[in-house]
């Protein structure tokens, strides 16, 4: 996880014997964190640039009603999400991919990153979105599992790609609290990404209070949203877009 360090400008002023004239203005306090979707300026260009929350940074597109919020994997940042944010997007959902702290765009904070999607959810209604669902990639998907059995009102839907049943930063381990996701599930797992497609299915198996759990496990060794990028894995997108359709539709 990088960490960011927020620089102030201190003036020091040096005063010897009768030096006359007015001191300058201290400069304004300044940032070393990128804008928002920096690395990725066609999709921050298409959408509205934000910071939110406890100091996180991310980017919205689209304006339906159904809202769907993106949490990326470690060592990556919201760009990760840009042809997925897209495809969303012209489908007719708001979507926002958003930094978790200490990544990308956003302040390091140290909070565990379910709040951060707590935040990122509170942030999407107020742009609009009625309903939202969660979909994370790797510690991402971690990520969306543990906040889901928190919010309220719920998601109406999360899916989990290539997502490990624990990760530091987050505060719970899935196998703790999936009998506690009561929405519709979906986690989508390549087989040849053998330890995650464990995993998919521990965390499947634990599942046992949602309304329609989901174990798709396609050929393919590609992790996270690769699975699921424009010309890649069809069985694999297949999976992603009808769930969302059917548990979430714009």
């Amino acid at each position: 996880m990088s960490r960011r360090i927020l620089l102030g400008a201190a003036l020091l002023l040096a005063l010897s014997g009768c030096t006359t004239g007015s001191p300058s203005a201290a400069p304004s306090p300044t940032s070393t964190l990128p804008v928002p979707g920096a690395a990725c300026p066609a999709y921050s260009a298409a959408g509205k640039v934000i910071r939110f929350g406890h100091g996180l940074g991310g980017v919205v597109v689209g304006t339906g009603t159904t809202g769907v919020v993106l949490a990326h994997e470690a060592d990556a940042d919201l760009c990760y999400w840009a042809a997925v944010a897209f495809e969303l997007r012209d489908k007719g959902y708001r979507v926002l991919a958003f930094d978790f702290n200490g990544n990308g765009s956003s302040e390091l904070t140290a909070r565990p990153y379910e709040e951060d999607v707590a935040e990122a959810v509170q942030l999407l209604r107020g742009e609009g979105a009625a309903t939202v669902a969660l979909v994370g990639a790797s510690m991402g998907g971690t990520s969306v599992l543990v906040a889901a059995t928190r919010l309220t009102p719920k998601p109406v839907a999360v899916v989990s790609l290539s997502a490990p049943f624990a990760f530091g930063p987050v505060g719970q381990s899935v196998l703790n609290v999936a009998d506690k996701l009561t929405m519709p599930v979906l986690y989508l797992c390549g087989t040849g990404d053998a330890r995650f497609a464990e995993a998919a299915q521990q965390m499947s198996d634990a599942t046992t209070a949602s309304t329609d759990r989901k174990l798709a496990l396609v050929a393919d060794n590609a992790h996270g949203a690769r699975l699921i990028n424009p010309n890649t894995n069809a069985l694999a997108r297949k999976a992603f877009f009808e769930f969302l359709a059917a548990h979430a539709p714009a």
